[in-house]
């Protein structure tokens, strides 16, 4: 579930599903105020974190198995 504090803001217009859009720099539609991650359309949720965490777990793994762990 997003946390929608834009909501409050009223030139910050969300999409039908609740997303923010923003043009290719994630600018939203207010100059200044930008967005990015899983609060703006477009976006595919939570890929980078779990591409990070299993980058973390990779080196880790390595690392255990050359016996630097």
């Amino acid at each position: 579930t997003l946390v929608k504090f834009w909501e409050d803001h009223p030139d910050l217009k969300p999409t039908e599903d609740g997303y923010i859009e923003v043009n290719e720099t994630m600018q939203t539609s207010v100059q200044g105020i930008f967005a990015a991650g899983a609060v703006r359309a477009g976006t595919t949720g939570q890929v980078i974190t779990s591409a990070a965490d299993g980058a973390q777990a990779a080196l880790s793994a390595v690392k255990f198995l050359l016996g630097s762990a």
